[in-house]
């Protein structure tokens, strides 16, 4: 067994977090040992789990013991540092952070102002000493949400959601990922900020200005956004993945036998473009929309988000056969 991490990650969407957690694991040959009430345990390498869409926290374990009396601190580096407890079994308070400390050697070396280093201890069926090594911010995803972009449209997708689309399209660091209906680059956005190409097509001159600026601003420079109809336009043969959020009725003017027929056919070009084994990412608000819409491709998940009482979004993970 390898070195053992800790994960804490939100539960906003459970399904979605334990879904891109396991996705990483497998791009990375590292085995997910436990998961439940938003921690979890990976043996292996966190690679690239910083970028993760619902990932709070990664602790590097330094002890495992079976009894809190046994914990020693013998393998904690030199300096200063402060403790922060949690328990996944719900029998402990976080009053227990001074005890443990203690027994950790925190006399005369916890500082909370200045440490070098924040230990985590963790109760789960045992107990875990752990060094955080990544602390997430969610700031990054705020300052993307679109009342904040120099262009937006009040009907956008939040940037977290975004983020996990684009992680488990499994397109490589360096590859291109194309949303042919890119609206204000929300996709693209996140797309970008992790290190990918991006490719946009929107029907509305204002969509891809718009998208553009967005870009831009957010310091994505490695892009190509196109004005016009996804199903006409000529697309690079480059492509890894496709992720993107299909029109639906409450954004767009279309019927629903137009929009039926959209689904059908972008569905048959996303098949031309795509290699066989690489992923199709999309979101739609009404599954029904999709049979018979997919005979190139294998549904791997579908993921629910219940954004209020009359809209749920459906995440659909597929890979092309």
């Amino acid at each position: 067994m390898g070195e053992i991490f800790v994960l804490e990650y939100s539960q906003d969407i459970p399904e979605a977090s334990l879904y891109e957690i396991a996705n990483f694991c497998v791009l990375s040959g590292s085995e997910l040992i436990y998961a439940e009430n938003g921690i979890a345990l990976i043996s292996g390498s966190v690679s690239n789990i910083s970028d993760s869409a619902f990932v709070k926290r990664i602790s590097r374990v330094i002890e495992i013991k079976d009894r809190q009396e046994a914990i020693s601190g013998e393998s904690l580096p030199p300096g200063k540092f402060y403790v922060r407890f949690l328990d996944g079994s719900d029998c402990h308070g976080s009053s227990l952070e001074s005890y443990l400390g203690g027994i950790l050697g925190g006399s005369g070396r916890v500082s909370f102002s200045s440490p070098d280093f924040i230990v985590r201890v963790y109760h789960l069926e045992k107990w875990y000493v752990a060094i955080e090594i990544f602390s997430g911010n969610s700031s990054q995803f705020e300052k993307r949400r679109a009342p904040r972009r120099p262009f937006f449209s009040p009907i956008s997708m939040h940037p977290r959601i975004a983020r996990f689309l684009v992680n488990v399209s499994n397109a490589p660091k360096n590859g291109t990922i194309l949303d042919p209906f890119c609206g204000t680059g929300g996709i693209l956005m996140e797309a970008g900020s992790t290190g990918r190409q991006v490719v946009g097509i929107d029907m509305s001159l204002q969509m891809t200005a718009g998208a553009k600026l967005n870009l831009k601003y957010f310091g994505i420079r490695d892009f190509s956004i196109i004005t016009g109809n996804f199903l006409e336009v000529e697309i690079p043969n480059n492509i890894d993945a496709i992720v993107t959020d299909l029109p639906y009725g409450r954004n767009s003017p279309m019927h629903r036998q137009d929009i039926l027929e959209l689904y059908r056919k972008s569905m048959e070009k996303f098949g031309k473009i795509l290699k066989r084994g690489s992923r199709c990412i999309i979101a739609v608000s009404d599954l029904q929309m999709l049979p018979g819409a997919l005979p190139d491709f294998t549904i791997l998940k579908v993921i629910d988000n219940r954004i209020h009482k009359s809209l749920t979004r459906h995440y659909v993970i597929m890979e092309r056969r």
